[in-house]
């Protein structure tokens, strides 16, 4: 598809966005793709709040002026019908929708008891490379506060060439990894799964959000029935998750503001595209809610808050300022 961006005359269209609207009607927002690691830096065209396609914005460092097919078409994702519009709660054997209050009081009071009565050793932790630096932080504070002793992160993969497709289909495992929040060559996945197996965790938060994962690894879908504690967010209802006893609706990457961290390590920004409905709370403020739910506080998910924090932190992070991170992104300084 690049074609059409280096066609002359514009005689040369995408299948895709051929005959759909003028575009002058258009918005162009600069983002980033969420389709895989290199974080190719992009224009999000939107109208009337939803996105009509992608395309590559220039920078050098990551994808020069291109972006691979897949990736243009990776939006679809956003629109999709199927997507968690409410949160859940279990009530009389079922998951049924509730509002966010009720959501957030009753996940803070089945995490707080659970605590009590397991310790934070017996809770475990899936991550989502989708989320933003700022808002794998802040569910890093989260798990802290419940002492949570196994935390892990499935990133899907698929094929990857020289050029911009990496196989790490995610845009933001390197920043999970920078905050120090999984390690081990399989970022600790298979250790929670055998001790989910063996009874060791017997509650768990599964973070996903995955477009291109839209269920949970096999195996870890096989061991969800085990746990007496299972709190979800993510974009879909899987089957998996009928035992849930909370489950949140995840957000998009073009649905917030924040940063990713690419596969070399540059910090790149995205933006807000599209206006969630009214009272939606976003990742990083779900976070933030059940930590002050548990804890007494009463702080918000802002990113200047959260990056002043992160720069105190001692991680990788505490390098670089918020405000250096401009339209082309900044690297980050790291040892690993």
């Amino acid at each position: 598809m690049c074609t059409a961006d280096v066609c002359p005359v514009g005689a040369l269209e995408t299948k895709d966005f051929h005959h759909k609207l003028r575009v002058w009607f258009l918005e162009e927002t600069a983002s980033v793709c969420p389709g895989c690691a290199n974080g190719c830096n992009i224009m999000a065209s939107s109208y009337r709040n939803r996105i009509w396609r992608l395309t590559p914005r220039r920078n050098d460092e990551v994808n020069d002026t291109w972006m691979c097919d897949a990736g243009r078409l990776s939006y679809k994702f956003v629109g999709d019908k199927d997507r968690l519009r409410a949160p859940l709660v279990a009530r009389d054997g079922a998951l049924v929708e509730t509002d966010w209050a009720q959501a957030l009081a009753q996940a803070a009071t089945a995490l707080s008891e659970f605590k009590q009565r397991n310790g934070g050793a017996a809770f475990g932790a899936v991550l989502s490379p989708h989320l933003t630096n700022e808002e794998s932080y802040c569910l890093g504070g989260l798990l802290a506060a419940l002492g949570v002793s196994r935390i892990a992160m499935a990133v899907p993969r698929g094929k990857a060439d020289d050029l911009l497709i990496k196989a790490e289909k995610a845009a933001n495992a390197r920043g999970v990894r920078e905050l120090g929040l999984v390690r081990g060559a399989d970022d600790g996945l298979e250790g929670l799964l055998h001790a989910i197996a063996t009874g060791e965790l017997k509650g768990l938060y599964y973070c996903g959000g995955d477009p291109a994962l839209a269920a949970p690894p096999e195996a870890l879908a096989s061991l969800l029935p085990k746990l007496a504690l299972l709190v979800v967010q993510d974009l879909k209802l899987h089957p998996a998750f009928a035992g849930a006893h909370v489950v949140f609706p995840t957000t998009t990457f073009a649905e917030k503001d924040g940063t990713f961290t690419n596969h070399s390590g540059r910090v790149q920004r995205i933006n807000r595209v599209l206006q969630t409905p009214p009272g939606w709370l976003d990742d990083g403020g779900i976070f933030t809610h059940l930590l002050n739910r548990l804890e007494g506080r009463q702080d918000e998910f802002a990113l200047p808050q959260i990056w002043a924090a992160m720069e105190r932190d001692g991680s990788a992070f505490a390098r670089l300022r918020f405000d250096a991170v401009g339209p082309q992104g900044a690297a980050l300084e790291s040892g690993s």
